[in-house]
């Protein structure tokens, strides 16, 4: 970074770009709190001043607006605790002022809402831990007060649910760190107490996972650093264990990656700095040891970028300073399985047939890409099928008679693994009707009617046969079925004079594609 920081911020961008704010310069228990901001440019890996804030801050929120911009709010400099609050606009790169909370604010959360509104819950303010919130309306520019939650809290989190609720967890009390947790509901602008967590927390974490539960991880109790992690359902309202990380962990981060999995990164584990790195697995409930940071940081930030990508940022290695450095991480692609199914098989020749492939990711995240489908090995002329948002491609096709292989293959992208499956598809000669019209015997036209599936059936031999009296067959003609299906016979009549036949048949003895089938006709 252009400025060394931590006890910053670090929000994404519609554009994918990333805004650092603030934070301390001095260490974690210096003064020297900044109002500098700067902008992290993936496309080029660099990072360039921006405009600066009015006020510096540090232990402040940045939130993301529906609008694009970023809502900065409260933290702490040398004039003590702020209410301010103040907006940034990434097309201009300045900062202006917006309406002040009505209650100083430090070590809070900003949580955006559904309907774009920000909640900002708790805190510290010059004297005392609060339990007061109140909502910024972006399209005023003002704060008004909202239920108090059941609890004073500061060091606490706050995670937007999918239902619309937000959920506050842990923190510090006026009587120590808490377990507790409670529910706002923007509809009654209300709290409601919730399950309490299994763990008393404070430095930790909370992150929403991709299947609606809340994974909170690590921090500081009542009196020690813990590795514990637990689950809260918001449908049951409670909390279960999970497993714990690989190091206990405060002032740490945990970032929801792209495949569903969770990256926790550095942090204290009780004593010093930690550059581990490890990533919890929603599907197996368990947590593995990834590749490590460069440098040892605590009270940094970590940015999950638009490419999949993880972006740590600033902190302290030692509690000694803050660092400028910044670094990248790749997640290792999860692994996926893809499996193929036809819509009809066995199936007939001519009839469209459907194969979709789905692929899975092996951490429970929906693989993003593209799907190669081939038939006896030989590649679809209009190329790969891009999976769709439920990680399923598809395409119709007919196919001649007989066994075919169809695979497909999911070609992988940056968190996903290639994987491939395969199938035969069996297709058997399709079905015919031939039908017979009946016939005055001495003017005779001998007609026959032959489709499949309904469709007339053309450029197809019909074997006309009469059998006379003594029970000999004889063939009187053959004709072929014209576009509408129809093979019309018109040289029989001294033959059907002769053998005096009451019937005759129509026969289609079928083809490489088609069944054969059969008709009588009357002879009136």
């Amino acid at each position: 970074m252009t400025a060394p920081r931590d006890l910053h911020t670090a929000t994404l961008l519609h554009d994918g770009r990333v805004l650092a704010t603030g934070g301390l310069t001095g260490g974690l228990t210096g003064s020297s709190e900044t109002a500098s901001a700067e902008l992290y440019d993936p496309a080029t890996g660099t990072w360039t001043a921006t405009g600066s804030m009015a006020t510096p801050r540090r232990f402040h929120t940045a939130t993301l607006l529906t609008n694009g911009r970023v809502l900065a709010t409260g933290g702490f400099n040398s004039s003590g605790v702020t209410a301010s609050a103040e907006l940034y606009d990434p097309a201009t790169g300045t900062w202006t002022a917006t309406g002040s909370m009505t209650t100083p604010r430090e070590l809070h959360t900003a949580t955006l809402l559904t309907d774009g509104r920000v909640l900002a819950t708790g805190g510290l303010t010059n004297s005392s831990t609060t339990a007061s919130a109140e909502l910024y309306d972006p399209a005023t520019g003002t704060w008004t007060a909202t239920g108090s939650m059941t609890t004073p809290r500061d060091l606490h989190t706050a995670t937007l649910l999918t239902n619309g609720r937000v959920l506050a967890t842990g923190g510090l009390t006026q009587s120590g760190v808490t377990a507790s947790a409670e529910l706002y509901d923007p509809a009654t602008a209300t709290w409601t107490s919730t399950g309490s967590m299994t763990t008393p927390r404070r430095f930790h974490t909370a992150t929403l996972l991709t299947n609606g539960r809340v994974l909170a991880t690590g921090g500081l109790t009542n009196s020690s650093t813990t590795a514990s992690a637990e689950l809260y359902d918001p449908a049951t309202g409670t909390w279960t264990s999970t497993g714990s990380m690989t190091t206990p962990r405060e002032l740490h981060t945990a970032t929801l990656l792209t495949d569903g999995r969770v990256l926790a990164t550095g942090g204290s584990p009780g004593s010093g700095v930690t550059a581990s790195a490890e990533l919890y697995d929603p599907a197996t409930a368990t947590w593995t040891a990834t590749g490590s940071m460069t440098a040892p940081r605590e009270v940094h930030t970590a940015t999950l970028l638009h490419d999949g990508r993880v972006l740590a940022a600033g902190g302290s290695p030692d509690g000694s300073g803050p660092m400028a450095s910044a670094e990248l991480y790749d997640p290792p692609a999860q692994g996926t399985t893809t499996v193929v199914v036809s819509s009809q098989n066995p199936s007939a020749f001519g009839q469209g047939v459907t194969f979709t492939a789905t692929v899975n990711g092996s951490t429970g995240g929906t693989p993003a890409g593209t799907v190669t489908f081939k038939v006896d090995g030989t590649a679809l002329a209009s190329g790969p099928v891009t999976l769709d948002a439920s990680g399923k491609a598809s395409f119709t096709t007919t196919l001649a008679v007989g066994s075919h292989t169809i695979a497909a293959d999911y070609n992988g992208d940056t968190n996903s693994a290639p994987s491939s499956a395969t199938l035969t598809q069996q297709v058997n000669k399709a079905a015919t009707t031939l039908k017979a019209d009946d016939v005055i015997s001495t003017l005779p036209n001998l007609v026959a009617h032959l489709t499949a599936g309904g469709a007339p059936l053309p450029g197809k031999t019909i074997t006309f046969t009469t059998t006379n009296l003594l029970g000999h067959t004889f063939t009187v003609c053959q004709a072929v079925t014209n576009s509408n299906g129809t093979a019309t016979c018109t040289n029989g009549t001294i033959a059907l004079l002769f053998h005096l036949g009451l019937h005759y048949t129509a026969t289609f003895t079928g083809d490489t594609h088609y069944l054969g089938s059969t008709a009588q006709g009357n002879l009136l």
